[in-house]
């Protein structure tokens, strides 16, 4: 029985964030409006080194988090270009393309900020 409910959960569990962004409109349109926030970073050859003094002022103020403040994400280059290669193929309707470039993203991946919209897209990709 136990069993049962847990097999049950997780199906609903999976199937919960195609249900929320079914009710809220085309999830493919809605992560195209994410990927805008998202800003790739260039790697950069410079060498960085912080060194502090007792008693200087703080300049981390600059940086605060305001409610409802549009904050973009910061992803790698390559990172992000891999991740909207899959998008581009999801939208252009080469759905085996995409699952193989989200699974892969994710494989090459597994600590991105954008794995779990990886795992949504799959998941709506492998919807019928």
């Amino acid at each position: 029985m136990q069993i049962r409910f847990l097999v049950l959960f997780l199906v609903l569990l999976l199937n919960f964030p195609l249900a929320l962004y079914a009710a809220e409109g085309d999830y493919w349109q809605q992560l195209k409006g994410r990927l805008t926030q998202i800003a790739p970073q260039k790697k950069g050859n410079a060498t960085t080194a912080v060194g502090g003094v007792r008693g200087s002022k703080d300049e981390s103020a600059d940086t605060l988090y305001w409610k409802d403040e549009a904050v973009k994400v910061q992803v790698p280059e390559e990172e992000y270009g891999r991740f909207a290669a899959a998008y581009q193929s999801a939208v252009d309707g080469k759905k085996e393309r995409a699952l193989s470039r989200f699974q892969s993203f994710i494989n090459d991946y597994p600590q991105s900020s954008l794995k779990g919209e990886a795992l949504t897209a799959i998941s709506a990709l492998q919807a019928p």
